[in-house]
């Protein structure tokens, strides 16, 4: 039987891209860039990880100088390896921010963001002033911070800081400029829709079992779960890179990497999207949680979702879902922030749930399972390559804790990696001239024609079922109504195509309906002013 590996022939891969979340496909990229014969390979769709699961801020790189600790100054002198870590992350997000913004402008969102301070809490002004002041040292200049101070008379006189509480006194806010991924799943699919135009391939579904380095290659079984009978096939690289994310351990294991260990810990953190009164639609706010931990307030394409949590992580990676427990938690901190909205249950539209692939700490884990305090680290946020390499597997390349906004960072440094290990690329491949194809959509809206996107989307951008479509190829997933609006539209459209059968997009809007009640606690019956 015929399957979509057939397409690899006898063809050896310089590099074999497991997984393609956001950094597996800006690393594919940057490979095929640089003129290097790529294969990406993910057990699901492209981006339906934890890149789909973030709060989808491009970020400034404040973030890095939170480390959990009452006297956060105090903490960074006394360890110099993390304020070094804190500050190499913060440089690289504030040139990767401004490259993404000037490169993409068509994807990301610009935000004002409210940073308010409370006084008695962990933060205090000179903190931020400080930590403002180092990025505007790190970062380049072309995309500017624009942070500022309120004026005192101003402190609540903005969007959500009326809202805050009042019996809480509040001691200053600062206001900066950030960008919202305008969305993760799409870029991501983008730039795999290069990788392609570039002469790389690039599956989803399509699982790695197992790999074994025999006469100088690796030898990849790989199963295409898209063909009828599962069909496997070997494909053969001269380099692996393990960009699994939260699977990185798993992957490690089913390549038999005797000596790699543990890589990863799990951080899982969930959102919840409300609407808010009128007046609020693009006001965003960030500050810190009544246990220490960033919080966002963020708007939506009408929107606002409101997270995240951070907890340690030890279920099953395949299924990751939000908690009844979990969005309650929200809803607290949430009315604890805004007691004057008293945001209930019934508030909450849908919820989503993601991991986060830290690097392994055993003594961070070991202090946070001990004095089981929220704002101690799990994991290490420092983003590493691994060179997974043993005498009897070579060319094996992993990464952890890579964040979404250094993915364009992340795949030059996997290059640069592969570079190191395999040499140059072939002279012939580096000048090939290619047509970058328009994403479904741009297509759709530029044109309003649904069934044009839709078959783009199946044709071309490889969507395998109506959760592909509506969230990673086409904008209606994440909407209010989550897509249940047109989603009948877009199985009529995918009932005229040869390959869809009416039986088959019967069950698949179905199954549409089953992900988001499980996945995003969202009943589509429900109706909804």
């Amino acid at each position: 039987m015929s399957s979509r590996l057939d397409i690899a022939g006898d063809r050896v891969f310089d590099s074999v891209v497991i997984g393609s979340g956001i950094n597996g496909s800006a690393a594919a990229l940057e490979l095929v860039r640089k003129g290097y014969d790529v294969a990406v390979l993910d057990k699901g769709d492209f981006g339906g990880g934890t890149s789909s699961r973030s709060t989808r801020l491009l970020h400034l790189g404040l973030r890095y100088f939170a480390n959990g600790s009452d006297t956060p100054i105090r903490t960074f002198l006394t360890d110099p390896k993390s304020l070094a870590d804190a500050l190499r992350m913060a440089k690289l997000a504030m040139r990767t921010r401004e490259e993404f913004v000037v490169g993409r402008p068509e994807r990301v969102n610009p935000l004002d963001v409210y940073f308010p301070i409370n006084r008695g809490g962990s933060y205090r002004p000179y903190h931020l002033k400080l930590g403002f002041k180092a990025l505007g040292l790190l970062g380049p200049s072309m995309v500017p911070i624009n942070n500022r101070r309120l004026p005192r008379k101003e402190l609540r006189d903005h969007g959500l800081l009326a809202a805050l509480d009042k019996s809480t006194p509040l001691q200053d806010v600062f206001m900066f400029r950030d960008y919202q991924f305008d969305w993760p799943e799409r870029i991501i699919c983008d730039m795999i829709l290069e990788v392609k135009a570039r002469g790389g391939m690039a599956l989803n579904y399509a699982n790695v079992r197992s790999a074994n380095h025999v006469d100088g290659l690796w030898h990849l079984s790989v199963q295409d779960m898209r063909s009828g009978k599962n069909e496997v096939r070997t494909v053969r690289a001269k380099s692996i890179v393990n960009l699994a994310g939260i699977w990185l351990d798993q992957v490690n294991g089913s390549i038999s990497l005797k000596y790699a260990g543990r890589k990863i810990t799990g951080t899982k953190g969930i959102h919840i999207a409300v609407k808010l009164p009128a007046g609020y639609e693009n006001f965003a706010l960030m500050t810190m949680s009544s246990h220490d931990q960033p919080i966002y307030c963020i708007p939506w394409k009408g929107i606002h979702y409101i997270g995240a949590t951070e907890t340690l992580f030890e279920g099953e990676w395949d299924k990751i879902v939000p908690e009844e427990k979990e969005v309650q938690f929200l809803l607290g901190e949430a009315r604890i922030l805004f007691p004057s909205l008293d945001l209930k249950r019934e508030d909450v539209i849908y919820a989503w749930a993601g991991v986060r692939p830290w690097t392994y700490d055993q003594p961070m884990l070991e202090k946070y399972k001990r004095e089981k305090k929220l704002s101690n680290p799990i994991g290490a946020r420092r983003r590493e390559l691994h060179d997974l390499s043993e005498a009897s597997a070579p060319n094996v390349i992993g990464l952890t804790a890579g964040p979404i906004m250094l993915h364009r960072e992340t795949g030059r440094d996997v290059a640069g990696a592969v570079q190191a290990k395999i040499g140059p690329p072939s002279p012939s491949r580096r000048e090939e001239a290619f047509q970058q194809p328009v994403p479904a959509d741009i297509r759709y809206a530029e044109t309003g024609n649904l069934a044009q996107a839709v078959r783009e989307a199946v044709d071309n951008e490889q969507a395998a079922s109506l959760v592909d479509i509506m969230f990673r190829r086409l904008p209606f997933g994440w909407r209010e109504d989550m897509g249940t609006d047109v989603v009948d539209e877009v199985g009529q459209v995918l009932r005229e195509m040869n390959e869809w059968g009416a039986e088959r997009v019967e069950n698949e809007i179905e199954q549409y309906h089953a992900y988001l009640r499980e996945y995003h606690l969202f009943e589509p019956s429900k109706k909804r002013n």
